[in-house]
């Protein structure tokens, strides 16, 4: 069974959307070329969702009893980096309905590459956690790495916030 699972986790991770390294989320999407290692959260299974709008757009998104898992790489007219994707990817959230103030959603880089962004919603009493993980994806996408989950009862959005603070996107060399 195990050596079942093993070569299992070596064909899918082969085309990019199975974590490669132990048991932590460590994904590598080959095009367009991004890798990303979240420490804190399992290693999690996603699958690639049909073509959306505007074409070139990927979607691929997975789950466990815990996290919900979606990475869009959403391309860009032209070159693009990720502290540029970071600052596009900020300006459409804090402009959607429903979301937090602008000073109730933390964010910050994390290396020049990693950009965080953690805010909550809904209930009060239980709310639910969301993560985005924003960088470049190649020369000319944006990717975001949405982690969300339910809140335990009284817990607090900084410990939330730990469970990303070793997160990190490789890029490739330019």
């Amino acid at each position: 069974m195990r050596l079942t699972l093993v070569l299992l986790r070596s064909v899918v991770a082969a085309v990019g959307l199975l974590p490669l390294a132990g048991w932590a989320f460590d994904i590598r999407v080959p095009e367009p070329e991004l890798s990303l290692a979240v420490p804190g959260v399992p290693a999690i299974t996603l699958q690639e969702r049909p073509a959306t709008v505007p074409p070139g757009r990927r979607l691929l998104s997975g789950r466990d009893a815990t996290f919900q898992v979606e990475l869009a790489l959403a391309p860009q007219s032209g070159e693009t980096s990720a502290r540029v994707c970071a600052g596009k990817f900020l300006r459409t959230l804090v402009a959607a309905p429903g979301m937090p103030p602008r000073d109730s959603i933390y964010r910050a880089p994390l290396d020049a590459q990693t950009f965080l962004v953690i805010y909550a919603l809904g209930d009060e009493r239980q709310p639910t956690l969301h993560a985005h993980i924003v960088s470049a994806a190649g020369r000319s996408h944006c990717a975001d790495a949405h982690f969300s989950r339910a809140a335990a009862p009284g817990e607090d959005i900084d410990a939330w916030r730990t469970t990303f603070t070793s997160a990190r996107v490789t890029l490739p060399a330019r």
